[in-house]
């Protein structure tokens, strides 16, 4: 129903309202939440941009709400990373149909609108002070496990980004990389599933490819290639950039369609090897042949608009 960039702004917006006022850390927002480190600081970056979180660095600083949680509702929190979309016309683009909806999108317009409602007048605080019921999308202080989990929450298991001890020019590239992988592991898994579960993944496909991944390939190509010495590895992430790029065209053309599971597969198999070549041979390579100067260059760009 939400994407997983939705459902991880959440949970960090209810981490930091736990907090009653004061501020706290990623690593404290990752420990309760169980978003990924490696993205938790491209959701703060957004909730940032959107004026619903503010950041303040060194001693004593971290993360806050910029208004009481009984002021912030979840559809703010949703907006800010990833808007709910209606379906004004026809998805199809049928030139018969237009703005009046066949029965089904308007039932699911319908449907969106429900939630779009819901979200509207339920504030983060409501969702805190429900008795007995399990901390939302957190660990509690005397619950084991997390009270709201979406199918996503740990679905990409390997272990990229600054675990490696990336240099820090190449932390923000890798933080992305762990949103494409879980991407590519949904639209991988769906070809064993129900059409519903293709549309699903397609769906996140598109939805992270407008958020995030989208920037993070014109980034690659505007900031990395000026690094990279082998012409043979530029040949190939240009390439596969653009085969990437006409999977998510054609994912946007698939709609509400069921899609043969080969092609997810052959999606998700297409995002997984790239990014696996980027971590373990292109960023070693980068690391290796860039200068300090280069890569002095890149970290300062990429962290003029990177969250603490």
């Amino acid at each position: 129903m939400i994407s997983p960039t939705a459902e991880y702004a959440l949970r960090a917006v209810v981490a930091i309202a736990q907090t009653d006022g004061h501020s706290t850390t990623t690593s404290s927002i990752t420990k309760t939440t169980k978003v990924p480190a490696g993205y938790l600081p491209k959701v703060l970056q957004m909730l940032g941009r959107a004026g619903l979180v503010d950041s303040r660095r060194g001693a004593g600083g971290g993360f806050k709400l910029t208004k009481p949680p009984n002021m912030l509702s979840v559809l703010e929190v949703v907006n800010a990373v990833d808007p709910i979309k209606r379906i004004k016309e026809c998805p199809l683009g049928l030139e018969t149909h237009g703005v009046n909806l066949c029965p089904l999108h308007m039932r699911l317009d319908k449907a969106t609108e429900h939630v779009e409602h819901s979200f509207a007048t339920t504030s983060i605080s409501e969702l805190l002070q429900q008795p007995g019921r399990s901390t939302p999308f957190c660990e509690g202080p005397s619950v084991p496990t997390v009270g709201v989990r979406l199918e996503l929450a740990n679905r990409s298991e390997e272990k990229i980004g600054p675990s490696q001890r990336r240099h820090e020019a190449l932390i923000q590239f890798s933080r992305d990389h762990t949103l494409a992988l879980a991407v590519a592991k949904h639209l991988m898994e769906s070809a064993e599933k129900l059409a519903h579960d293709r549309r699903s993944a397609i769906s996140e496909l598109s939805s992270a490819w407008q958020t995030d991944l989208a920037e993070h390939f014109d980034e690659e190509e505007r900031l990395l290639i000026p690094l990279i010495h082998d012409a043979g590895q530029v040949e190939k992430l240009r390439k596969e950039h653009e085969i990437v790029r006409a999977y998510v065209s054609m994912a946007r053309m698939f709609a509400d369609d069921d899609v043969d599971p080969s092609w997810t597969r052959a999606a998700g198999t297409m995002l997984r090897n790239h990014v696996r070549w980027e971590e373990r041979e292109l960023f070693p390579a980068i690391e290796q042949s860039a200068s300090f100067d280069e890569l002095q260059h890149v970290e300062k760009l990429t962290k003029s608009h990177d969250p603490i």
